[in-house]
C-alpha cells in the first residue's frame, strides 16, 4: 500500500533528524500509521510504534496532545493508549472514551497501563452508554467531510513532490566535496554535475556538513524537479568521510490545484460540503444550548466537539474557495494606502487566545516612520492571518514568534519568525501540499504547505511578493506613495 511504501521511507531517517525537526518526524510517522489504521504491514505497525515510543519524550506536550487527538478521532486503538499511558488523564479521555471498551477487555487491558490511565478507563466503563445516535452520526458526518476535503485537496494538486512510476527512480553517489561519481536509471544529471549545483541543494548542507542522512529534499534538475534522499558513507578502517549515496524520484510540477479543471472541482467540492455541514452545526447547537430541553453533559461536551470540528472544516472551505478564485482570476483586489503597522497589531491581538492555548507568544515590532503599504485590506488581513495560524499550529510551547514590518528598499515588508519546527526546512519541503502540519484546535485543516501557497498567492494578487528566507516569512508590498505616482505617470502617459 502508499502508506506503508511512506512509512518505510520515513522511518530509517527519524533517528538522525535534528532536535528542531523531531516533532515533524513524530506528526509525520503518527499521521501515517493513524490514517491507515495500523498499516496492513504488521511488521511495519510494530516498526512505527516503537519509533514513536523513542521519539515521544523528546517532542513537546503540545504536540503528544495534537497527536492523541488525532488518534482519538481516526483510530481509538489499543496501541496508541499504550504509546501514549503516560500522559494526563484528561489528555488520553477522548482517546480512551471513543475505544468503547467491554469490562472484559478492560480487565484485559489493564495489568499493562499506570495506575491513573487505569481508573481512567475504570471510570470510562462503568459509566458506559449508547451514545445519541443522532450525535454519533454527526460526529461521523463531520469527520467524512474532513476525509473527503482532504482527500480531494491533496489530489488536486501539488506543485510539490508527487511521486511519478517507479522507472523514473534513480540512484546516485557523490564524493565528499559533493561531485557525483555515479548515478543511474533515468537521472536528469550528469557525473560531472555537481550536487551543490543544482537548485534547492543548499538545504541539503547542514546534513552533508554533519555527514548525517537527509530526505525528502526537493532539486531542481533537468527539464523538472526531483525529491532526494541520502546517507554518508566512510572508509573501512579509518573512518574517513567520502561522500553520500541514496536515491531519487522524479517529480512533477504545477501549480496550487494543477489544471483549471481540477480548481472547479474542488471549488465545487467545497459548495456541496458547506449544506450538510451547516445542518450539522445547527444540530450541535441546539443540542450543546439545550434549545430542545435538557440534555446530559456528556452529550452537551459531544455536541460541542463536533463544533469544533466543524469550526476547522469550515476554515479549510474557505481557503479552498479563495485558492480556487485566485486560481482562477477571480478574486476582486482595491489597492489603497495602508497602515501595515496598526493592521498586524489587529491580526496579533486576534490570534494571542490561540498561541496562548499552545503556550506560544507572538511579539509585533514596527520600524519607526515607515511608508503606508499599497495594498487591498482584505486580501493582506487574510494573507497575514492565514500565515500566523498555520505557523502558531507548529510552533512549540515556550517559543516566541516575531510579526513585525520594515522598510524593503523602497517598499514595506511584513514578516514572521520561522518557529523551530521549520527553520531547518527547505522552501520546497515547506510548501510541500502533500503533507499535514498541526492537528490541534485552530490550527489550519490543509496544512502548512496549502496555507503558505494561499498566502503566496494573495499577496501576488496584490502586485507584491512573498519570499521563504532563512529565519523568516516575508511579504513585500509596495510603498503607497510610489504605487500611487507611479499610477498617476501611468495615466498621463496615456
Amino acid at each position: 500500500m502508499a502508506t506503508d511504501d511512506e512509512l518505510r521511507r520515513a522511518l530509517p531517517h527519524a533517528a538522525a533528524w535534528g532536535a528542531a525537526s523531531r516533532a515533524l518526524a513524530f506528526r509525520r510517522i503518527a499521521d501515517l500509521l493513524i490514517r491507515a489504521g495500523g498499516s496492513t504491514d504488521p511488521q511495519l505497525r510494530i516498526e512505527a510504534l516503537a519509533t514513536l515510543e523513542r521519539l515521544r519524550p523528546q517532542v513537546a506536550p503540545a504536540v503528544r496532545r495534537e497527536t492523541l487527538a488525532q488518534a482519538a478521532r481516526l483510530w481509538p486503538d489499543r496501541a496508541m493508549l499504550w504509546l501514549f499511558r503516560h500522559e494526563a488523564a484528561a489528555d488520553i479521555e477522548p482517546l480512551a472514551r471513543n475505544m468503547r471498551l467491554s469490562a472484559a477487555e478492560w480487565r484485559t487491558l489493564a495489568p499493562e497501563l499506570p495506575e491513573a490511565t487505569r481508573r481512567l478507563l475504570a471510570s470510562l466503563v462503568a459509566k458506559s452508554t449508547s451514545g445519541h445516535p443522532a450525535i454519533e452520526e454527526s460526529a461521523r458526518q463531520v469527520d467524512a467531510l474532513i476525509d473527503r476535503l482532504r482527500a480531494n485537496a491533496a489530489s488536486g494538486a501539488p506543485e510539490a513532490a508527487a511521486p511519478m512510476a517507479l522507472a523514473g527512480d534513480w540512484r546516485w553517489e557523490c564524493d565528499s566535496h559533493g561531485r557525483f561519481t555515479f548515478v543511474d536509471g533515468a537521472a536528469p544529471v550528469a557525473c560531472e554535475d555537481r550536487l551543490f549545483d543544482l537548485g534547492g541543494a543548499d538545504a541539503i548542507w547542514p546534513s552533508f556538513e554533519r555527514h548525517v542522512a537527509f530526505h525528502g529534499v526537493h532539486l531542481e534538475a533537468g527539464e523538472g524537479g526531483c525529491v532526494l534522499a541520502g546517507v554518508p558513507f566512510f572508509e573501512r578502517g579509518s573512518g574517513r568521510f567520502l561522500g553520500f549515496r541514496g536515491t531519487a524520484y522524479a517529480t512533477r510540477t504545477a501549480g496550487l490545484f494543477g489544471t483549471g479543471a481540477s480548481s472547479e472541482s474542488l471549488a465545487k467540492v467545497a459548495h456541496e460540503v458547506r449544506s450538510p455541514l451547516n445542518a450539522i452545526m445547527g444540530f450541535a447547537q441546539m443540542i450543546e444550548s439545550e434549545t430542545l430541553g435538557p440534555a446530559a453533559e456528556a452529550y452537551r461536551r459531544r455536541a460541542g466537539a463536533i463544533l469544533d470540528h466543524a469550526q476547522r472544516l469550515l476554515g479549510a472551505l474557505d481557503d479552498l474557495t479563495d485558492a480556487a478564485r485566485l486560481d482562477r482570476g477571480h478574486w476582486p483586489v482595491d489597492p489603497a494606502a495602508l497602515d501595515a503597522g496598526a493592521l498586524i497589531e489587529r491580526i496579533a491581538e486576534r490570534h494571542r487566545p490561540l498561541a496562548a492555548a499552545r503556550g506560544v507568544s507572538i511579539a509585533v515590532t514596527a520600524a519607526p516612520g515607515l511608508p503606508s503599504a499599497l495594498a487591498d485590506e482584505r486580501s493582506l488581513d487574510r494573507a497575514v492571518r492565514r500565515l500566523l495560524a498555520a505557523v502558531i499550529a507548529v510552533a512549540e510551547s515556550g517559543e516566541t514568534l516575531l510579526l513585525g514590518v520594515q522598510r524593503a528598499g523602497g517598499d514595506v515588508c511584513l514578516f514572521l519568525t520561522r518557529p523551530a519546527a521549520l527553520d531547518d526546512l527547505s522552501s520546497e519541503r515547506l510548501l510541500d501540499t502533500a503533507s499535514v502540519a498541526g492537528e490541534g484546535g485552530g490550527a489550519p485543516l490543509l496544512g502548512l504547505g496549502f496555507g503558505l501557497r494561499l498566502v503566496r498567492q494573495l499577496t501576488e494578487a496584490m502586485g507584491g511578493s512573498f519570499a521563504i528566507e532563512p529565519h523568516r516569512f516575508a511579504l513585500t508590498l509596495p510603498n503607497a506613495e510610489a504605487g500611487q505616482q507611479a499610477v498617476a505617470n501611468g495615466d498621463q502617459s496615456a
